[in-house]
């Protein structure tokens, strides 16, 4: 199918309101997909899920119908070698060779007497199939592979919900998701109609873009079939700004992730944190220990103050549940037969029973991230982060982290504020830098010289150098707000208490500017090639049109998409922007959803390719 075409699908879900675009249909093709797949081995089936995909292909596919035969489910891992009860067995995984290894190994624990599929999300690589035909398991036609890519988290958000992208990013051990990227935005295209605008910053949105571009049908702007559901997509290396992944957002939504760490929109929680109540009832049932919440806009509570600013929920949540109560209290008044049936009509529709116990889960929810927060090492860790962005006394910030290390202070959040440090120092002198490793790997052992090893090899921990002047970014893209507003905010410094992230402040600069050649003095301070069409001022010039045949305005819609990730806290300051900018609507879309835990996390114990081994033994 060319690409300029929209491509029309069965048993599509209904159409969206006229400024969404129906990213529904990218989840019915996958879940179909999966289906087919499945019910295509017939008999009953054992699965063994890549952990890597359990939570996100949980999330596709809702609930897997009777026809695809799947009585038994197991996890995949390199510990356990556990026994199938069929006859046919079925390996989802991530074409990752440590993955392979897992398959190999649990395969090797029941050799005889089954049926072994592997089952490739997104695709198919040759080092993998070469890992498995040492072993002569697994035959050709057993082989699969289905290309799931951009997953639709809300009607906003779209994920490759690639696990480790952000390493892999960094340090350039593995660039297939620039091939990840590159088809999922040709899909997007196959569906929704070719983009006639595309913008890059950065050079690995730059490169993907340019082979878009090499292989794309030229639009003909008169033939209006040829008008796509999206009318720009800006691309945005992650490295344009490493500053705000290592900084905590102040959104509810954004504290949650640092806390509990979403994944494929849902969590998992100890129920004693949801319901505290529960446990002091001796008349109450056994509860179970844990408890999986899903947050997405379908939970009406959430999607009102998923990205407020976390110390204006106490007043929103007082609000709801004066709401509840005005609406309880409706039925002691008065009422005739036609009142009556409206009220109880007005009942059913709020579902009350569940509305309550879902604003109560929000609560408990919230008071655990505050007595989180009240934490003195919390309170120590963000008082830093702070200084460290505003730029104090780098004496007295040295002596903090040292001070922290030796009271064995959580070891992520030390490599995450060392990370933060260096890259708004432009790097630090070579002598503060070894130093300050060896402090570190002095307090918490020299098996984390790897991690640290990897932290350089990303330039996240580097000696000093001129690549980037982080006053001079603060003062052109006035990214420090002294007098931000948390409730009723007016620009996006909300969220991080007064600090706008770099990288949506650049999104607002170039739509105030008019375009990226108005903002290309700015584009040079950040890293990496830039690229946008000589016709940018159609678009950037651009306003609400009237969509044929209706009485509806459409914006224009704008996909940002971030490659090596993106932070909640980006995410909320994107969805601002659709107030700034009343005639456009800001999709998102990203190879994955990070926080600075989770960044450090995925550098830890990966070898880099570039890591060199003679020189660490050496230090």
């Amino acid at each position: 199918m060319e690409s300029g075409k929209k491509q029309s699908m069965d048993s599509a879900p209904a159409g969206p309101p006229a400024d969404q675009t129906n990213f529904g249909l990218l989840r019915l093709y996958f879940q179909n997909s999966f289906f087919k797949y499945f019910e295509s081995i017939k008999g009953k089936k054992t699965i063994y899920f890549d952990d890597g995909l359990l939570k996100v292909l949980s999330f596709v596919f809702g609930q897997m119908p009777q026809s695809a035969n799947i009585d038994e489910t197991l996890p995949l891992n390199a510990k356990d070698q556990l026994q199938p009860i069929n006859e046919k067995v079925i390996f989802v995984v991530r074409p990752e060779l440590d993955v392979i290894r897992k398959v190999i190994f649990q395969q090797k624990g029941w050799m005889t007497g089954k049926e072994f599929y592997i089952l490739y999300v997104p695709r198919r690589t040759i080092e993998c199939d070469e890992e498995l035909e040492k072993e002569k398991i697994f035959s050709e036609e057993r082989v699969s592979q289905i290309a799931m890519d951009l997953i639709p988290l809300e009607e906003d958000l779209l994920s490759l919900e690639l696990a480790d992208n952000f390493s892999h990013y960094m340090l350039g051990d593995d660039d297939n998701y620039k091939v990840y990227v590159q088809t999922s935005i040709n899909r997007l295209e196959t569906v929704f109609g070719q983009i006639k605008f595309k913008f890059a910053k950065g050079d690995d949105a730059s490169q993907i873009l340019s082979r878009i571009n090499q292989s794309a049908i030229p639009i003909d702007s008169s033939n209006q079939t040829n008008e796509s559901e999206i009318d720009a997509m800006i691309m945005l290396d992650r490295n344009i700004d490493m500053v705000t992944p290592f900084c905590v957002n102040q959104t509810y939504e954004g504290l949650i992730d640092e806390i509990f760490r979403i994944q494929s929109c849902s969590i998992t929680v100890d129920t004693s944190i949801i319901k505290p109540d529960a446990q002091k009832d001796p008349k109450a049932p056994p509860m179970e220990p844990v408890k999986i919440l899903t947050l997405t806009n379908d939970d009406k509570i959430f999607k009102d103050v998923r990205d407020k600013h976390f110390n204006t929920l106490e007043s929103t949540f007082s609000q709801k549940v004066q709401q509840i109560q005005n609406i309880v209290k409706e039925k002691d008044a008065p009422q005739s037969i036609d009142e009556l049936e409206a009220y109880i009509t007005k009942l059913r529709n709020m579902d009350i029973a569940k509305g309550k116990d879902i604003l109560t889960h929000h609560i408990n929810l919230a008071f655990y991230i505050n007595t989180q927060m009240k934490n003195i090492d919390y309170q120590h860790c963000y008082g830093l982060e702070q200084k460290i962005i505003l730029g104090e006394d780098l004496k007295q910030i040295l002596q903090t982290l040292e001070n922290k290390m030796v009271k064995q202070y959580s070891k992520d959040k030390i490599l995450r504020l060392m990370c933060l440090l260096s890259v708004t120092q432009s790097g630090l002198k070579a002598d503060i830098l070894e130093s300050l490793r060896k402090f570190y790997l002095m307090n918490f052992g020299y098996l984390e010289i790897i991690t640290l090893m990897n932290l350089q090899d990303a330039k996240l921990l580097r000696v000093k150098d001129k690549k980037l002047d982080w006053a001079k970014l603060k003062k052109t893209f006035k990214l420090i707000n002294e007098e931000t507003r948390i409730q009723d905010p007016v620009d996006i410094s909300y969220v991080y208490n007064g600090y706008s992230p770099l990288s949506i402040k650049l999104i607002e600069f170039i739509f105030n500017q008019g375009g990226f050649a108005k903002t290309d003095d700015k584009l040079k301070l950040l890293p990496g090639q830039v690229i946008y069409p000589p016709n940018e001022n159609e678009f950037f010039g651009a306003k609400i049109q009237t969509i044929s045949n209706s009485d509806q305005q459409r914006k224009k819609r704008v996909l940002i998409y971030f490659i090596g990730g993106i932070t909640y806290g980006e995410i909320a300051a994107i969805r601002f922007l659709n107030k700034l900018f009343k005639d456009r609507k800001f999709i998102i879309a990203t190879t994955q959803i990070i926080n600075g835990e989770t960044c450090i996390e995925m550098m830890r114990g990966k070898i880099s390719n570039n890591l060199n081994l003679q020189s660490l033994l050496k230090k």
